[in-house]
């Protein structure tokens, strides 16, 4: 009997340990806030140059929530990060664009960050 109870304490610490899902995180509510702030403020009327220093600026700040998510072992948000940092990177590393080809990636980012806001801010 003993033993039975072993085994079922084992097992169900293994499987909350497998579990893909996180917790409240106040440092990643209050990033995932201002990326979404960031990227509603990408103006696609300025020059190429200006535009890509709020890029860049977004970019670091989409780092910093992967860094801060893969230290603390936030397997569910480090998946959601690589859509938007794969847009954010190939946008970036363009060397020019037109404004229309910046208000269309402008609106990927805004969702991608809105959905990733929802998913991050709706964890208790």
């Amino acid at each position: 009997m003993k033993k039975i109870i072993i085994f079922c304490a084992a097992f169900l610490l293994t499987s909350c340990a497998a579990l893909n899902v996180s917790f409240w995180d106040d440092n990643e509510a209050y990033r995932v806030i201002d990326i979404r702030m960031q990227a509603k403020r990408i103006d696609c009327d300025q020059n190429n140059s200006f535009t890509n220093l709020q890029l860049q600026s977004l970019q670091y700040n989409i780092q910093w929530l992967k860094t801060y998510s893969e230290s603390k072992r936030t397997r569910d948000v480090t998946k959601m990060i690589i859509p938007i940092e794969e847009t954010i990177n190939d946008f970036v590393n363009r060397e020019s664009y037109s404004p229309a080809y910046c208000k269309i990636k402008r609106n990927v980012i805004m969702e991608q960050s809105k959905v990733m806001a929802r998913a991050i801010m709706a964890r208790y």
